[in-house]
């Protein structure tokens, strides 16, 4: 009986020790997502800036070739 105690102590104190890892895993694991997560806004941002200054240059570089096409004219 002494022996069941023993082994159902030891037990229990490697699950608890085990279930406390778990945690922290998922712990450290959702912090690394949302880091991730909040990069890829950033990146998401910079891209639609990216998109919207190269819709603006290409706008402009159009209105230079219209004005040197009525130049030649």
């Amino acid at each position: 009986m002494l022996a069941l105690l023993v082994v159902l102590v030891v037990f229990t104190s490697i699950t608890a020790y085990m279930a406390y890892n778990a945690f922290n895993t998922v712990q450290a694991y959702g912090a690394r997502f949302a880091s991730v997560e909040r990069e890829l806004g950033s990146v998401k941002t910079l891209a639609d800036q990216l998109k919207t200054d190269s819709d603006a240059v290409g706008s402009r570089l159009k209105r230079m070739e219209d004005d040197l096409a009525r130049f030649r004219r």
